[in-house]
């Protein structure tokens, strides 16, 4: 009978290896985490505006880094998006933001500026439709 039990173990052995197998592979599209930094160059169509964004997600911070004072606020990582909320600085204006991790589509809502000197755009929705890409993660010079 030695068989039967060898044939058993041999059954449930590989019924739980298929079993894991099946659960490390299944989860949401998108879920596995991105890499810890990543640096977008984005542009709206149509205008000569521009803005870097650094986002480190193992920190969960976005910092806009083209302006005189990087403003580093909070990121949120969905499946299909990045969220981002960056407070205002002394050099720059706050901003809500959310980009699709896809098609780099970023929509931006802009608050007043925090003094009148610092106003690069109005506050509100932007109208404009952004694009971001991924850039090489770093300074250029």
């Amino acid at each position: 009978m030695t068989y039967g039990k060898d044939i058993t173990r041999v059954a449930v052995q590989v019924t739980a290896l298929v079993l894991a197998a099946c659960v490390a592979g299944c989860g949401e599209p998108g879920s596995l985490e991105p890499p810890g930094l990543v640096q977008l160059a984005c542009e709206p169509d149509n205008s000569r505006d521009s803005m870097t964004l650094l986002l480190d997600t193992a920190r969960r911070t976005a910092s806009w880094a083209d302006v005189g004072a990087p403003a580093t606020g909070k990121l949120e990582i969905a499946p299909l998006q990045y969220r981002l909320d960056v407070p205002a600085t002394k050099e720059s204006q706050a901003f809500k933001a959310v980009i699709n991790r896809y098609d780099g589509r970023l929509s931006l809502i802009w608050s007043a500026p925090p003094q009148p000197t610092v106003a690069v755009f109005a506050p509100g929705p932007d109208s404009r439709v952004w694009r971001c890409k991924k850039a090489k993660t770093g300074p250029i010079l």
